[in-house]
């Protein structure tokens, strides 16, 4: 890990993105999670979606929101055919961008948006639904860039339209890039680490368990504090001077003291590295003269004993309510194939026999919960949720799930019915029928409430989250074949 960013960020960072690198034009490796937004003031484009036009649009929000939720965040993936290009990928649902002449959300005129609707992304540069992009980055403003599409051949710009008067990415005539900054935008790296939970307990091979509340900002930024003291950690200071000891004795959160800020880096099995931003090293447990089990900012490897912690959640109880899903981010797909086979009948006469045996047809629902940011350590939580499933090619919640449950797990529902099912078996010949089942499946974002309760029996205030991903797959026996094999 290269951790001179943070040493050289000085005592003060007014800018907390600066520990994260910036984004440089052409990409290549693994994907890059990003906000993009309008360089000359704040706000950022976010995927919104239009019951109107079954389409997701990508607006220009100036409605701070630290780019926290799904629907700020996009992710850069580098083209695996075409070195230069990219496809965005909202972290919403994970689409893609494409082309769409759609008419303008609102009402108004038809006109060419970009969409956040593909499903997979599209290498082909001949086909309309190619989702392939060139940023080019401006030479001019850092970290600004202007989205050239690569199958258009038109630069994208945000554009207001009729009806709410809000403006969404759509794409120009002219091949010409936009000499005002309507088609240039900021483009800074995000963190795609998960987060925190909102309270831990740290807990190292001496097994402390005092309760801290955690704050995390869109570029992995943590601050940490003491819930007993409600004041928060920070490099100390003795004499004046930096020294490695850490304190709790802060009572605001201030980007512009980088001794209060940390790195958190998320391991196997719940265990975490802390990271000061102050001097770019990893805490460490240590005892020196009266200072017993310290936290100390002094380890270059985040590996060790001593620097390793495993968190909890000091959770007595959760509740997961109010859970709204969004159809705008969903995907689906179906299949038709064979669930299993079986041998009905063997005639080993030299007539035809006509027989009747009782087939078991069963409907399966799996459904999984997921949350995509937040770290899940184990807590089982009270869920209230519908189940989404496919209807004619959208997403309607039918039947309720009701009880304990670990985010991830996997909830199986099963029915089974019986059918009598005749058929003739020739001379010399083995019957065997093969049942056809249909699956759908589909994956949908979804916003829900959270209640906790603590240890403690302090119940911490309701919170809306918006990171919440089902995917549910509903198997049902739709079909049978028979197939005959003559024996000897």
């Amino acid at each position: 890990m290269d951790r001179s960013i943070w040493r050289n960020a000085g005592p003060w960072m007014a800018d907390p993105s600066v520990v994260l690198p910036p984004v440089v034009f052409p990409l290549s490796g693994p994907p890059v999670c990003a906000t993009l937004g309008d360089p000359s003031r704040p706000g950022c484009l976010r995927s919104v979606y239009d019951q109107a036009t079954a389409a997701t649009y990508i607006e220009l929000s100036y409605v701070v929101l630290r780019a926290t939720t799904p629907a700020e965040k996009f992710y850069l993936e580098p083209s695996k055919k075409h070195d230069g290009l990219l496809h965005v990928r909202c972290s919403d649902g994970d689409k893609y961008w494409v082309a769409q002449q759609l008419r303008a959300p609102g009402g108004g005129g038809s006109t060419w948006f970009i969409c956040a609707t593909a499903d997979e992304p599209e290498e082909d540069l001949t086909k309309p639904s190619c989702t392939l992009f060139d940023f080019r980055p401006d030479s001019t403003t850092k970290r600004t860039a202007r989205f050239f599409h690569s199958q258009q051949k038109k630069y994208a710009c945000m554009l207001s339209v009729s009806g709410p008067g809000k403006a969404y990415l759509q794409l120009r005539d002219n091949l010409e890039a936009d000499s005002s900054n309507m088609s240039l935008f900021s483009v800074r790296r995000l963190s795609h680490d998960k987060e925190l939970p909102k309270y831990v307990v740290f807990k190292g091979d001496n097994d402390p368990t005092v309760i801290q509340e955690t704050y995390t900002d869109e570029y992995g930024v943590v601050y940490i504090k003491q819930v007993a003291s409600k004041v928060y950690w920070r490099r100390g200071l003795e004499g004046g001077h930096a020294v490695n000891w850490m304190m709790a004795d802060i009572g605001s959160r201030d980007y512009g003291m980088v001794d209060c800020l940390f790195k958190v880096v998320i391991k196997d099995d719940n265990y975490i590295a802390v990271l000061s931003h102050g001097n770019g090293k990893f805490c460490r447990r240590v005892t020196i003269d009266d200072k017993i089990d310290y936290f100390h900012a002094s380890s270059d490897d985040g590996n060790t004993k001593e620097a390793t912690f495993q968190i909890e959640e000091p959770v007595r109880s959760r509740e997961i309510y109010d859970v709204e899903y969004r159809v705008g981010g969903k995907k689906t797909s179906t299949n038709k194939n064979v669930s299993r086979t079986l041998v009905l009948a063997t005639n080993r006469t030299h007539e035809t026999h006509n027989a009747q045996t009782t087939i078991e047809l069963y409907d399966r629902i799996e459904s999984t919960w997921d949350a995509k940011l937040t770290l899940d350590v184990g807590i089982k939580a009270k869920l209230s949720a519908g189940l989404p499933f496919l209807m004619e090619g959208d997403v309607e919640s039918h039947l309720d799930f009701h009880g304990e449950y670990n985010w991830g797990e996997t909830k199986i529902q099963e029915t089974k019915r019986s059918i009598e099912y005749s058929y003739p078996v020739p001379p010399m010949t083995k019957v065997t029928c093969s049942i056809f089942s249909r699956e759908d499946v589909v994956d949908v974002p979804f916003s829900y409430m959270q209640k906790d309760v603590l240890l403690s029996g302090e119940v911490v205030p309701p919170r809306q989250l918006h990171d919440g991903v089902y995917r549910g797959a509903k198997s049902t026996d739709v079909d049978i074949d028979t197939s005959e094999e003559k024996i000897t």
